[in-house]
């Protein structure tokens, strides 16, 4: 069998990938290309999927505006709209094989090349797609059924090509080494739930996974057990008490499955098949992210949907044991259950059940990617057992598999193979026959006589052969380079622990975030600055009022806005004083529902105590129209992180949860046609903020950088909006007097958020340290609502950084390479600039991540590191070569 390896990389676009041919038997080449089935701004996938999964055409599961039509352009239902097409399955898979291989394209050219290798060898060609575990949150390339790839000629998996997937993620491939003889253990559930559509299933798998292993059951290679009951605890049982020769290698699930969501309330579990529900239909608790169910029996022979996750975590921590002997992991997992390889949502590939599965590092998973016919699955399983019996891969088995299922039919393409197994990419599970003949054996026909093996060789007598270790030209071990590294990178995390590297991180941070290019400005933003030109003209004009906007000057301003139809106003002044009632009209203009304000929560110190008073809401407006607009500072007083929520404080009468930013984002998502507003209050349900399905993760305290850093509330990264123009501009700006002058374009108003706020600099003190520089405090709640609108409507990145162990593995793998570096270059002039160019490559990196990764990745740790090990390396160096010459020589 030969492999062709095609890794599929998402890039920045939400539509262009990178098909990349990373091994092959032939040539190697990549492309850019794009997802099929979009159509400007209309992602088709999931109609795509609901027509693979769909036997026969029913309109009602097709009722989003526009979509039939699509499904008639593209040659998938028929004209009248009574039927799927009946070529429909073609024109998906050339699609899908448009996208892959575009037509001349290197990667089609070295696929062709490989086909024609496999055919001189008379073998199959292995196509192995890869994708990385992350990519989902960026591109959701592994929902794509690329097994239905054709060639305008043929379907290839009908010709001389197999499949399977990997899931390339931070964890070690599993090393099983294959068996002589293998335990399959069928798990065969007979639960069913006519409430979700899971119909009583019959015995006729049993029979054709038995009829399938006949032959190989005879020979002895395998043996076939089935568990009496399929419930979890026996399932549990059987793991944890059978090892050793006893243990299962293959286990198979006969039975239901579903890809849908079960309700967290524990006094109501209901489970709810797909991801279209929000809310339970029978408690209205929220619920959680779809993933894969496998239907189980209970001790009463109901139904017991066990997930993804618990199905993985099951048969990942039964493998473990205090003996080396008796230690055993699953090595396959047979899935042969609807929807059992499917992971169409969330933020994690991981979700479904076969790729939690990998996840749980079992070595593979077959798996149904949609629902199947109960024929179709006894047949797969018949002939997928009888080719795994003649001891074939799974790759060639599963391929045999779909054949049986049916060429000309609608199921061939619902069986999926996962694999990640560490040398064995067609997922091998028996051993090499190693019988060696003997040099006296003979055959009744002397001219077939074996030939004796060559003799072995015989081994040197002890003392005369010593291994050969490699020579380091610094005269040091390897071992203490290692020693040396793992010394310098256990004092940075040290240091770094306890906030010494904390500045400079963040100065480093700084840097390399005003280095990214130019986004432009928000067109849905509006800033009406109070500059230091519109006070005086206020006091010219002798109207009276509190604090830099008078109230004639907010009345007039709010009278010459509302004309032009703002989608939102916010007003960026504390106002903790009645409106005064000698202007006509205030306090209607305030009160409007599209207007909101600020109040300010009282400051405390590490114990809770309030240190400082908080500035009340203005009275004209309903509570739920006020956002606090506190800002968390760091060590150097600058604005890095965003303040999105916060517990109001006991007695403060800044009551709100959410920042000034948050409550206008969302606001302006409840009013944008079309799009999910939905809010998930982080400290109601004690995880995460969500909005607009967007997942913002918490801010902990140690987090990139930051070390041991009050992370009260609830607070993310703040990716500041680049702009060419400086940080200043994220959107356009007009003065209070322009406004008032009418000296303004209507456009820039109508449908925008205005938010009013000041930026003068005599007198005043709202301007705040930013890794741009020092900018008002309007501009950075502007730069606030951006992040948020931005990320919900234009996916664009949040900041992002890696957990504390990985940061440490990177920190110490530079440190290693600094020793390397160091050991091996004996000139000090090469090692300086070898440990300089190092440096480079560092900080080309980290500024690549942060640029276009939006990926913080430590700099200054990493970089001292390097050049730290390199130095203690050179110098313990010269001290061994110095030792050395002062020894005394011997003859």
């Amino acid at each position: 069998m030969e492999l062709f390896e095609l890794y599929l990389s998402p890039n920045q676009h939400p539509t262009r990938f990178r098909a990349i041919v990373t091994q092959s038997p032939a040539s190697e080449g990549e492309t850019e290309s794009s997802l099929p089935f979009f159509e400007g701004e209309n992602d088709w996938r999931t109609t795509l999927i609901k027509t693979l999964e769909s036997t026969s055409f029913n309109p009602k599961n097709f009722p989003k505006l526009g979509e039939q039509d699509w499904m008639v352009k593209v040659g998938i239902l028929t004209s009248d709209r009574s039927a799927f097409d009946p070529h429909r399955l073609k024109t998906i898979g050339r699609s899908l094989y448009q996208a892959l291989f575009p037509p001349g394209s290197k990667v089609e050219k070295a696929l062709q090349s490989a086909l024609r290798v496999a055919e001189g060898k008379n073998t199959q060609l292995h196509i192995q797609f890869k994708f990385e575990a992350d990519s989902v949150q960026r591109l959701r390339l592994a929902d794509y059924p690329w097994e239905l790839i054709h060639d305008g000629q043929r379907f290839l998996a009908h010709y001389q090509v197999t499949f399977s997937r990997y899931i390339a993620h931070d964890t070690v491939p599993p090393n099983l080494p294959p068996v002589e003889q293998m335990n399959v253990l069928l798990v065969s559930s007979a639960a069913f739930d006519p409430d979700e559509g899971l119909k009583q299933l019959s015995t006729q798998e049993q029979q054709a996974i038995y009829q399938g292993l006949q032959n190989a059951q005879q020979t002895g290679h395998i043996r076939l057990f089935k568990l009496e009951r399929a419930t979890q605890n026996q399932l549990r049982a059987y793991l944890t008490e059978h090892r050793g020769a006893e243990a299962p290698h293959v286990l198979h699930f006969d039975g239901h499955g579903l890809f849908g969501k079960r309700c967290l309330n524990e006094q109501c579990g209901t489970i709810h098949k797909g991801i279209k529900a929000d809310r339970c239909r029978v408690c209205n608790t929220a619920l959680p992210e779809a993933q894969g169910y496998m239907v189980f029996e209970d001790e009463q022979g109901q139904p017991d949907y066990v997930s993804a996750k618990e199905l993985g975590a099951m048969l990942h921590l039964s493998s473990f044991t205090d003996s080396d002997r008796q230690s055993s992991r699953v090595a396959l997992t047979v899935l042969s259950a609807c929807q059992s390889g499917m992971a169409v949502a969330g933020d994690s590939v991981f979700n479904g059940t076969a790729q939690n599965l990998i996840g749980h590092r079992i070595p593979a998973v077959v798996a149904m990617q949609y629902s199947v016919s109960v024929q179709s699955a006894t047949k797969f399983a018949e002939q997928f057992y009888r080719s795994l019996g003649q001891k074939n891969s799974l790759a060639i088995a599963v391929s045999q598999g779909r054949e049986a299922m049916g060429a000309e039919g609608n199921q061939w393409y619902r069986p999926v193979l996962y694999l990640r197994w560490q040398d064995n990419q067609g997922g091998q599970l028996f051993a090499a026959s190693n019988t060696i003949a003997s040099p006296i054996a003979l055959t009744s026909n002397p001219v077939d006589q074996l030939v004796a093996p060559p003799p072995l060789p015989t081994p040197p007598l002890p003392g005369l052969v010593k291994p050969v270790h490699p020579v380091w030209l610094s005269g040091l071990s390897l071992r203490t380079i290692l020693t040396i590294s793992l010394m310098v990178t256990g004092t940075l995390i040290g240091l770094r622990f306890f906030g010494q590297l904390e500045w400079l991180e963040l100065k480093a941070f700084d840097h390399l975030m005003q280095l990214r290019g130019d986004e432009g400005v928000d067109s849905r933003l509006l800033i009406v600055e109070i500059t230091d030109n519109d006070i005086l003209a206020q006091n010219s004009r002798q109207e009276k009022g509190q604090g830099t906007l008078a109230d004639p000057s907010l009345n007039r301003l709010l009278d010459r806005l509302e004309p032009h139809k703002p989608r939102l106003i916010g007003l960026d002044l504390y106002r903790d004083f009645p409106a005064d009632p000698t202007v006509p009209g205030l306090v209607e203009n305030m009160g409007q529902n599209h207007f909101y304000a600020v109040c300010k929560v009282p400051e405390t110190d590490q114990h809770g105590k309030k240190i400082a008073p908080g500035i009340d809401p203005p009275k004209e407006l309903a509570p739920e129209r006020i956002g606090f607009s506190d800002f968390v500072v760091d060590i150097d007083n600058t604005v890095r992180r965003h303040l999105m929520a916060l517990e109001p404080l006991p007695g403060s009468a800044c009551r709100t949860e959410r920042s000034f930013s948050l409550l206008l984002a969302h606001r302006y998502l409840q009013l944008e046609p079309g799009k999910n507003s939905e809010y998930h209050n982080p400290f109601r349900s004690g995880k995460n903020l969500q909005l607009g399905g967007i997942l913002f993760q918490k801010l902990q305290p140690f987090t990139g950088g930051y070390q041991d850093v009050n992370a009260d509330g609830f607070q993310v990264l703040l990716n500041y909006r680049a702009t060419g123009s400086g940080a200043a501009n994220v959107a356009k700006r007009l003065t209070l007097e322009q406004v008032l002058n009418n000296q303004f374009d209507p456009e820039d108003v109508h449908d925008k958020i205005v938010l009013i706020g000041v930026t003068a600099t005599q007198g005043i003190h709202d301007n705040w340290s930013t890794p741009y520089g020092t900018i008002p405090g309007i501009i950075v709640h502007a730069h606030m609502i951006s992040q948020i609108l931005s990320a919900v409507l234009d996916s664009r990145p949040l900041l992002q950084v890696w957990s504390q162990y990985i940061e440490i593995l990177w920190i110490g793998g530079w440190s290693f390479v600094g020793g390397i570096l160091a050991g091996y270059l004996r000139s000090p002039k090469h090692l300086g600039i070898a440990t300089g160019g190092g440096v480079l490559v560092l900080y080309l990196t980290c500024l690549i991540s942060l640029t276009v990764g939006n990926l913080w990745i430590p700099l200054i740790p990493s970089a001292l590191a390097l050049v730290g090990t390199s130095g203690i390396v050179k110098y313990m160096a010269f001290l061994s070569r110095d030792r050395t010459a002062r020894l005394p020589h011997q003859s």
